[in-house]
Protein backbone atom coordinates (compact mmCIF):
# COMPACT_ATOMS: atom_id res chain seq x y z
CA UNK A 1 0.00 0.00 0.00
CA UNK A 2 2.82 2.47 0.83
CA UNK A 3 4.68 1.69 -2.33
CA UNK A 4 1.24 2.54 -4.24
CA UNK A 5 1.17 5.58 -2.91
CA UNK A 6 4.64 6.43 -3.20
CA UNK A 7 4.47 5.45 -6.72
CA UNK A 8 1.57 8.31 -6.89
CA UNK A 9 3.44 10.49 -5.70
CA UNK A 10 6.48 10.09 -7.64
CA UNK A 11 3.78 10.23 -10.66
CA UNK A 12 2.60 13.50 -9.78
CA UNK A 13 6.08 14.46 -9.46
CA UNK A 14 6.80 13.49 -13.23
CA UNK A 15 3.39 15.21 -14.24
CA UNK A 16 4.94 18.77 -12.90
CA UNK A 17 8.04 18.13 -14.48
CA UNK A 18 6.63 18.01 -17.99
CA UNK A 19 4.45 20.70 -17.08
CA UNK A 20 7.21 22.98 -16.00
CA UNK A 21 8.99 22.25 -19.05
CA UNK A 22 6.30 23.08 -20.94
CA UNK A 23 5.23 26.23 -19.52
CA UNK A 24 8.88 27.58 -19.19
CA UNK A 25 10.35 25.03 -22.21
CA UNK A 26 12.55 24.37 -19.47
CA UNK A 27 15.88 23.50 -21.22
CA UNK A 28 16.10 20.99 -19.21
CA UNK A 29 18.71 18.25 -18.83
CA UNK A 30 20.99 20.09 -21.37
CA UNK A 31 18.42 18.86 -23.94
CA UNK A 32 17.72 15.86 -21.90
CA UNK A 33 21.01 16.35 -21.53
CA UNK A 34 17.76 17.27 -23.52
CA UNK A 35 19.04 19.80 -26.17
CA UNK A 36 15.30 18.06 -25.86
CA UNK A 37 16.95 16.92 -22.09
CA UNK A 38 15.66 17.01 -20.14
CA UNK A 39 15.40 14.76 -20.98
CA UNK A 40 17.33 16.90 -21.41
CA UNK A 41 15.87 16.41 -20.76
CA UNK A 42 13.21 17.75 -17.54
CA UNK A 43 8.40 18.25 -11.74
CA UNK A 44 5.27 18.03 -6.58
CA UNK A 45 4.44 20.63 -3.63
CA UNK A 46 5.49 19.79 -0.28
CA UNK A 47 3.33 17.45 1.55
CA UNK A 48 1.87 19.15 4.73
CA UNK A 49 1.83 15.72 6.67
CA UNK A 50 3.80 16.82 10.09
CA UNK A 51 7.42 15.74 10.82
CA UNK A 52 8.67 12.70 10.58
CA UNK A 53 6.43 11.12 8.39
CA UNK A 54 7.09 14.12 5.98
CA UNK A 55 11.00 13.87 6.43
CA UNK A 56 10.96 10.32 5.29
CA UNK A 57 8.60 10.55 2.22
CA UNK A 58 10.33 13.36 1.52
CA UNK A 59 13.51 11.66 1.44
CA UNK A 60 12.29 8.77 -0.77
CA UNK A 61 10.56 11.04 -3.08
CA UNK A 62 13.87 12.68 -3.62
CA UNK A 63 15.67 9.50 -4.07
CA UNK A 64 13.23 8.59 -6.24
CA UNK A 65 13.03 12.09 -8.48
CA UNK A 66 16.88 12.18 -8.64
CA UNK A 67 16.40 8.69 -10.87
CA UNK A 68 14.89 10.52 -13.64
CA UNK A 69 18.04 12.57 -13.94
CA UNK A 70 16.06 15.86 -15.40
CA UNK A 71 18.82 17.89 -15.94
CA UNK A 72 21.61 15.16 -16.61
CA UNK A 73 24.18 13.29 -13.86
CA UNK A 74 26.14 15.59 -11.57
CA UNK A 75 29.64 14.80 -11.91
CA UNK A 76 29.53 12.44 -14.77
CA UNK A 77 31.44 12.76 -17.91
CA UNK A 78 30.21 11.15 -21.62
CA UNK A 79 32.16 8.14 -21.91
CA UNK A 80 34.14 8.78 -25.20
CA UNK A 81 35.86 5.41 -27.10
CA UNK A 82 38.79 5.75 -28.93
CA UNK A 83 38.75 7.19 -32.67
CA UNK A 84 40.19 10.55 -34.11
CA UNK A 85 39.37 13.56 -32.52
CA UNK A 86 38.80 15.12 -36.02
CA UNK A 87 35.62 14.15 -36.83
CA UNK A 88 34.36 15.54 -40.08
CA UNK A 89 30.46 16.63 -40.36
CA UNK A 90 28.23 14.28 -42.57
CA UNK A 91 26.98 14.94 -45.78
CA UNK A 92 23.90 12.82 -44.62
CA UNK A 93 20.50 14.57 -45.36
CA UNK A 94 19.78 14.15 -41.75
CA UNK A 95 19.19 16.79 -38.97
CA UNK A 96 19.30 16.20 -35.60
CA UNK A 97 16.35 17.69 -33.35
CA UNK A 98 17.32 15.99 -29.72
CA UNK A 99 19.35 14.21 -27.91
CA UNK A 100 19.17 12.10 -24.45
CA UNK A 101 22.01 11.23 -22.46
CA UNK A 102 20.95 8.26 -19.57
CA UNK A 103 22.62 6.64 -16.71
CA UNK A 104 23.86 3.45 -18.88
CA UNK A 105 24.75 4.11 -22.31
CA UNK A 106 22.24 1.51 -23.60
CA UNK A 107 20.01 4.16 -22.36
CA UNK A 108 21.00 7.32 -24.47
CA UNK A 109 19.60 8.22 -27.97
CA UNK A 110 18.79 10.74 -29.90
CA UNK A 111 15.68 12.31 -32.43
CA UNK A 112 17.07 12.28 -36.11
CA UNK A 113 15.13 13.08 -39.42
CA UNK A 114 15.56 12.29 -42.58
CA UNK A 115 14.87 15.27 -45.00
CA UNK A 116 11.43 15.24 -45.76
CA UNK A 117 10.28 12.49 -43.41
CA UNK A 118 9.06 12.26 -39.66
CA UNK A 119 11.29 12.10 -37.02
CA UNK A 120 12.24 9.05 -35.49
CA UNK A 121 14.31 7.98 -31.85
CA UNK A 122 17.80 6.07 -32.91
CA UNK A 123 19.34 4.19 -29.37
CA UNK A 124 23.21 3.76 -29.82
CA UNK A 125 24.13 1.17 -31.52
CA UNK A 126 20.59 1.54 -34.36
CA UNK A 127 20.85 1.74 -38.13
CA UNK A 128 20.19 5.08 -39.41
CA UNK A 129 19.78 5.96 -42.90
CA UNK A 130 22.67 5.91 -44.81
CA UNK A 131 24.31 2.70 -44.36
CA UNK A 132 25.42 4.36 -40.45
CA UNK A 133 24.81 3.74 -36.59
CA UNK A 134 24.56 5.82 -34.07
CA UNK A 135 27.85 5.69 -31.89
CA UNK A 136 28.02 8.66 -29.59
CA UNK A 137 25.47 10.89 -28.25
CA UNK A 138 26.73 14.45 -26.89
CA UNK A 139 25.41 17.72 -25.43
CA UNK A 140 25.14 19.23 -29.33
CA UNK A 141 25.68 16.52 -31.46
CA UNK A 142 26.13 12.76 -32.21
CA UNK A 143 28.67 10.85 -33.90
CA UNK A 144 27.71 8.51 -36.41
CA UNK A 145 29.54 5.20 -37.34
CA UNK A 146 30.21 3.90 -41.42
CA UNK A 147 31.92 0.69 -40.82
CA UNK A 148 34.93 2.18 -38.67
CA UNK A 149 34.38 5.39 -40.41
CA UNK A 150 33.37 8.91 -38.22
CA UNK A 151 30.79 11.44 -39.21
CA UNK A 152 29.36 13.71 -37.01
CA UNK A 153 25.99 15.41 -36.89
CA UNK A 154 25.50 19.28 -35.29
CA UNK A 155 21.78 20.55 -34.26
CA UNK A 156 21.77 23.54 -37.05
CA UNK A 157 22.57 26.36 -34.47
CA UNK A 158 25.77 24.67 -33.52
CA UNK A 159 27.10 23.28 -36.83
CA UNK A 160 30.86 24.14 -37.29
CA UNK A 161 31.41 26.44 -40.56
CA UNK A 162 34.76 24.71 -40.70
CA UNK A 163 32.75 21.34 -41.62
CA UNK A 164 35.46 19.60 -38.75
CA UNK A 165 33.77 18.51 -35.47
CA UNK A 166 36.32 19.17 -32.93
CA UNK A 167 35.67 15.91 -30.30
CA UNK A 168 37.15 15.49 -27.11
CA UNK A 169 36.16 14.43 -23.48
CA UNK A 170 34.15 17.46 -21.64
CA UNK A 171 32.10 17.56 -18.95
CA UNK A 172 28.54 18.41 -19.63
CA UNK A 173 26.63 21.37 -17.13
CA UNK A 174 24.15 19.01 -15.21
CA UNK A 175 22.83 19.69 -11.50
CA UNK A 176 21.54 17.07 -9.32
CA UNK A 177 17.75 17.62 -8.94
CA UNK A 178 16.76 16.47 -5.14
CA UNK A 179 13.65 17.74 -4.64
CA UNK A 180 10.71 19.64 -6.83
CA UNK A 181 12.19 22.95 -5.61
CA UNK A 182 15.67 22.50 -6.98
CA UNK A 183 13.66 21.73 -10.39
CA UNK A 184 11.92 24.81 -10.15
CA UNK A 185 15.27 26.70 -9.56
CA UNK A 186 17.17 25.40 -12.19
CA UNK A 187 14.23 25.39 -14.87
CA UNK A 188 13.85 29.05 -14.07
CA UNK A 189 17.64 29.85 -14.38
CA UNK A 190 18.03 28.09 -17.24
CA UNK A 191 14.99 30.34 -18.89
CA UNK A 192 16.73 33.25 -18.23
CA UNK A 193 20.00 32.13 -20.20
CA UNK A 194 18.15 31.59 -23.53
CA UNK A 195 14.46 31.37 -23.43
CA UNK A 196 14.70 30.50 -27.08
CA UNK A 197 16.92 28.00 -27.43
CA UNK A 198 15.29 26.64 -24.28
CA UNK A 199 11.79 26.74 -25.82
CA UNK A 200 13.37 24.63 -28.91
CA UNK A 201 14.68 22.10 -26.43
CA UNK A 202 11.78 20.40 -25.66
CA UNK A 203 9.87 20.97 -28.99
CA UNK A 204 8.13 23.92 -28.94
CA UNK A 205 7.97 27.41 -30.39
CA UNK A 206 6.17 30.60 -30.34
CA UNK A 207 2.91 30.16 -31.36
CA UNK A 208 0.51 33.18 -33.47
CA UNK A 209 -1.73 34.30 -30.97
CA UNK A 210 0.00 33.64 -28.12
CA UNK A 211 1.39 30.07 -26.21
CA UNK A 212 3.71 27.84 -27.15
CA UNK A 213 2.87 25.23 -30.25
CA UNK A 214 4.16 21.80 -29.85
CA UNK A 215 6.31 20.93 -32.70
CA UNK A 216 6.37 17.13 -32.13
CA UNK A 217 9.85 15.96 -31.50
CA UNK A 218 9.45 15.74 -27.75
CA UNK A 219 8.54 12.47 -26.36
CA UNK A 220 7.81 13.07 -23.22
CA UNK A 221 5.25 15.77 -24.62
CA UNK A 222 4.01 13.40 -26.76
CA UNK A 223 3.28 11.08 -24.17
CA UNK A 224 1.17 13.48 -22.45
CA UNK A 225 -1.21 12.93 -25.98
CA UNK A 226 -0.18 16.37 -27.38
CA UNK A 227 -0.10 16.22 -31.06
CA UNK A 228 2.32 17.98 -33.58
CA UNK A 229 0.63 21.67 -34.10
CA UNK A 230 -1.34 22.08 -30.89
CA UNK A 231 -0.65 24.77 -28.92
CA UNK A 232 -0.71 25.38 -25.31
CA UNK A 233 -2.47 28.35 -24.74
CA UNK A 234 -2.71 28.96 -21.02
CA UNK A 235 -2.31 27.19 -17.39
CA UNK A 236 -4.81 27.99 -14.48
CA UNK A 237 -6.24 31.22 -16.65
CA UNK A 238 -3.23 32.47 -17.07
CA UNK A 239 -2.18 33.31 -20.66
CA UNK A 240 1.10 31.71 -22.19
CA UNK A 241 3.42 32.94 -24.71
CA UNK A 242 5.70 35.94 -22.87
CA UNK A 243 8.59 33.92 -21.18
CA UNK A 244 9.79 36.58 -18.46
CA UNK A 245 6.18 36.41 -17.33
CA UNK A 246 5.56 32.61 -17.49
CA UNK A 247 8.87 32.25 -15.75
CA UNK A 248 8.15 34.17 -12.88
CA UNK A 249 4.81 32.50 -11.87
CA UNK A 250 6.37 29.22 -11.93
CA UNK A 251 6.38 28.96 -8.09
CA UNK A 252 3.07 30.57 -7.95
CA UNK A 253 1.07 28.05 -10.50
CA UNK A 254 3.33 24.95 -8.26
CA UNK A 255 1.43 25.93 -5.26
CA UNK A 256 -1.84 26.12 -6.49
CA UNK A 257 -1.76 22.49 -6.21
CA UNK A 258 -3.52 21.65 -9.82
CA UNK A 259 -3.22 22.57 -13.31
CA UNK A 260 -5.63 23.29 -15.57
CA UNK A 261 -4.09 23.28 -18.95
CA UNK A 262 -5.84 24.73 -22.01
CA UNK A 263 -4.92 23.42 -25.16
CA UNK A 264 -6.02 24.13 -28.67
CA UNK A 265 -6.14 21.46 -31.35
CA UNK A 266 -7.19 22.33 -35.12
CA UNK A 267 -9.35 25.71 -33.57
CA UNK A 268 -10.87 23.92 -30.97
CA UNK A 269 -10.26 24.06 -27.19
CA UNK A 270 -10.35 21.81 -24.62
CA UNK A 271 -8.72 21.58 -20.92
CA UNK A 272 -6.38 18.72 -19.38
CA UNK A 273 -6.36 18.82 -15.35
CA UNK A 274 -2.74 17.83 -13.66
CA UNK A 275 -3.69 17.72 -10.00
CA UNK A 276 -0.36 18.33 -7.97
CA UNK A 277 -0.99 16.53 -4.30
Amino acid sequence: MKTRSLDGVVRRVTQLSVVALTLYLAYLSSQLIWHVYAPEQAPMPKSFVSSAQSNLADSRIARRVDRYHLFGEANKEAAIQERPKDVPKTRLRLKLKGVFSGKDAADSGAIIEELSKPSEYYRLGDSLPGGVRLAEVHSDHVILDRNGTYEALYFDETSSSSGIAKVAPRRERSVEVNSPEDFISEATARLSENPERALASVGLGIADGGGYVFQGNNPMLAGMNLKKGDVIRSVNGHSLGNVQEDKNIMRQLYQQGSLEVEVVRDGASFFVNYPLR
